[in-house]
């Protein structure tokens, strides 16, 4: 299954948006993504499967 990007990317910015600080959301949101990649990497295994 294909996921829409452009619902996914709406999704995550209105996520952002009703935050009491949206950049520090995205900065978190970012890093965290950054931090699953790497540990991925590392391990050699995806977490979602």
């Amino acid at each position: 299954m294909r996921i829409d990007e452009r619902e996914l990317f709406k999704s995550v910015m209105v996520g952002f948006m009703t935050d009491e600080d949206p950049m520090l959301a995205m900065l978190k949101w970012i890093s965290e993504q950054l931090m699953q990649i790497e540990a991925e990497s590392k391990a050699g295994a995806n977490k979602n499967g």
